[in-house]
């Protein structure tokens, strides 16, 4: 059982080419059975318990497929704007939580069921083990693009309960629906997301999200986006300032002494001595 109210929806395409190779043989009116024991199995391999029919989720998805068969379209919104869960609810499905797969192209219970369990978030509507309850319908159309058009409705519920089991359908098998008088269209229903129509196998649509129609899911914590680390950038490293070592004065050297020669005081010459001339030399002028 769910703790919170909540809804998935998928969708499924697959492009059939309308010209006259295509089978007008709808399914067999057992189809209902069909569907709900294919389901069950799948559900049984993955462990899973099974589902019951649900008249209500039943009328929900004929409803649907109804109307894209008579629209030519294949969306999980109503031609008329109602959505999955405005439409099981105005079934009178009083749910906790439900859950809707829809197709288009494929001609029978197993090429629907097998496209189904290749797509991701089909099969997991399909496996949900929230899911207690079932409701499935498919229409016809030859005028229409696709011709056939498949809805799976999923549903839990405290106070609904289960109107057969797998192998017992809640209404009579669908009718075909009445040919349109207008040319069928050629071109792919247009959707959101939109499908890519192939002419080979089935295209699948992304993964249903799941969303809460009247008290919004609290989301998941969400892991905040890593910043990158800030780095501090190693410190520059300024050279050491060096005092420069003092320039070698050279040392004050003394010069040597400059040898000075001794005065010497020379030998005095000898004078001759002063001889007094002899009178006998002395030339006189005059005697007194």
């Amino acid at each position: 059982m769910l703790s919170v109210p909540q809804y998935s929806v998928a969708l499924l395409l697959v492009a059939v080419a309308v010209s006259t190779g295509l089978s007008d043989a709808a399914p067999t009116g057992d189809y209902f059975a069909a569907m709900l024991a294919r389901v069950n199995k799948e559900r049984a391999a993955h462990g899973v318990s099974y589902l019951c029919m649900n008249k209500k989720l039943q009328a929900a998805a004929q409803r649907h497929s109804n109307d894209m068969a008579k629209n030519n379209y294949m969306a999980h919104d109503g031609a008329d704007g109602s959505t999955m869960s405005q439409r099981i609810t105005q079934a009178g499905y009083e749910w906790d939580g439900v859950a809707e797969n829809v197709a288009a192209g494929q001609e029978d219970v197993d090429s629907v069921m097998e496209s189904w369990m290749q797509s991701e978030g089909h099969r997991e509507n399909i496996l949900c083990a929230d899911y207690t309850m079932f409701g499935t319908a498919y229409a016809y159309n030859k005028d229409s693009t696709y011709g056939y058009y498949w809805t799976q409705d999923f549903g839990s519920g405290a106070t609904e309960v289960c109107d057969g089991n797998s192998t017992t359908p809640a209404t009579p098998a669908p009718t075909k629906q009445v040919p349109s008088t207008e040319a069928p269209s050629t071109k792919a229903p247009v959707v959101t997301p939109a499908p890519t129509p192939a002419t080979k196998g089935p295209v699948v649509t992304p993964a249903p999200t799941t969303s809460v129609p009247i008290v919004p899911a609290t989301k998941g914590p969400v892991a905040p986006i890593a910043t990158p680390a800030t780095t501090t950038p190693a410190p520059v490293t300024t050279p050491a300032a060096t005092t420069p070592a003092p320039a070698a004065t050279p040392a004050l050297t003394t010069p040597a002494p400059i040898a000075t020669h001794a005065l010497t005081t020379p030998e005095p010459v000898a004078t001759p001595a002063a001889t007094t001339p002899s009178t006998s030399q002395k030339d006189c002028e005059s005697n007194f």
